[in-house]
């Protein structure tokens, strides 16, 4: 009698194959084996593999014929994952259906057809909940241009770098720094900026430091000397006013670090 464990097959949820036959380009100087639909089959020999899904990677970018061979080779049990173009007519997707390819892939992190719209200015000042700011418009960073008829959304034109954005509740969104740097450079007056500076210090525990370092080419706009970064960050704290529970903190692990730094 065959026990349950002998009756499982798998579907393997996720699995690249890569094969030199086939257009493969570089992402951010990375260029994987070989690993083809043979090399798959023989190291999966044992597992009683039913099916499965084969997902394109960055470095296939928008080649669709390596996937489709694979697919033919692999049988009707495997579907595939791939890439594509914003710009894709409707009748290569129904092919790609056609020959088994099942759904899409956006890759945020190595590229991609289209940029990223990142919320930023105010709206990412929302998100991360620094300061007491009107958003009422959408705002979003773009690397290339673009236009909105809805009056209620503003793009604004930037490249941003990898580590100048993250991903909170789901959403691109710039860093609290960037978002300090976007809110200096549009000129929000420095009332609100201070009420964002207190946030970002007492509630996101960014380092005075850091803020300092991306408000000093705005110190002089704000009435600091600009090379007393760490004035202006002072100034905006004062300004803003440190909760008492925050204050009491301070107070208490104060004298426990002049200690250690004395020993």
């Amino acid at each position: 009698m065959r026990t349950v464990k002998e009756k499982i097959k798998i579907f393997d949820s996720h699995f690249h194959i890569i094969d030199d036959r086939f257009p493969l380009v570089a992402n951010q100087g990375y260029l994987p084996d070989n690993f083809t639909c043979a090399d798959y089959l023989e190291r999966a020999r044992k597992l009683k593999i039913a099916g499965g899904a084969i997902v394109s990677g960055s470095f296939q970018a928008f080649d669709q014929t390596y996937l489709v061979t694979a697919l033919e080779e692999l049988g009707p049990t495997f579907v595939g994952v791939t890439q594509l173009p914003a710009s894709v007519p409707d009748e290569e997707i129904m092919r790609l259906n056609g020959a088994g390819v099942r759904a899409v892939r956006f890759n945020l992190r190595r590229g991609g057809s289209e940029g990223v719209e990142v919320v930023s200015h105010r709206s990412a000042a929302a998100l991360h909940g620094l300061g007491d700011l009107d958003a009422d418009r959408a705002e979003f960073t773009v690397a290339t241009r673009r236009q909105s008829r809805d009056r209620d959304v503003r793009f604004h034109l930037a490249t941003l770098a990898a580590g100048e954005w993250t991903v909170l509740d789901g959403l691109p969104v710039t860093t609290v720094e960037r978002t300090l740097v976007d809110l200096a450079r549009g000129h929000l007056d420095g009332g609100h900026l201070a009420g964002v500076v207190r946030d970002a210090v007492t509630t996101l525990h960014l380092e005075p430091g850091v803020v300092a370092r991306a408000l000093a080419p705005f110190a002089r706009r704000y009435g600091a000397a600009p090379e007393d970064a760490q004035g202006l960050v002072r100034q905006f704290l004062e300004e803003a006013g440190i909760p008492a529970a925050t204050r009491a903190a301070a107070r208490m692990v104060a004298p426990a670090a002049r200690t250690r730094s004395q020993r």
